[in-house]
């Protein structure tokens, strides 16, 4: 039973209350808004395609790779920069400010391009 559910089981349904716990299986676990379950993030594809598109001739890549309770998706986005020539990827974490407004799972990149 969600968390969702649980509160309409109580007799709250007009508070309008979204439950943050899925309860299935024997499991608890985290629920997106919506209702669903939370599920591992992935980085999409499209991140590393923008990196590419914006080369910049004669230029080396710098990139960071950013995290909210995720490192397993930002060490994926280190090896997909890293492929592309990224000098030295720096992965690091969102700040515990950041990580209370999103949730866990965000994740994302900052590039630019160094002149050489």
């Amino acid at each position: 039973m969600s968390g969702t559910a649980l509160y309409r089981v109580a007799g709250f349904p007009a508070l309008s209350v979204a439950g943050i716990l899925d309860v299935a299986k024997g499991a608890v676990g985290p629920v997106l808004a919506g209702g669903r379950p939370w599920a591992p993030p992935r980085p999409p594809t499209g991140w590393v395609a923008a990196v590419t598109r914006s080369a910049v001739p004669d230029a080396r890549l710098r990139a960071l790779a950013l995290h909210a309770c995720a490192p397993d998706v930002a060490e994926e986005l280190h090896d997909r920069l890293t492929g592309l020539g990224a000098d030295g990827v720096l992965v690091g974490g969102f700040g515990p400010v950041m990580v209370v407004h999103t949730g866990p799972g965000p994740a994302g990149i900052a590039w630019w391009w160094e002149p050489a």
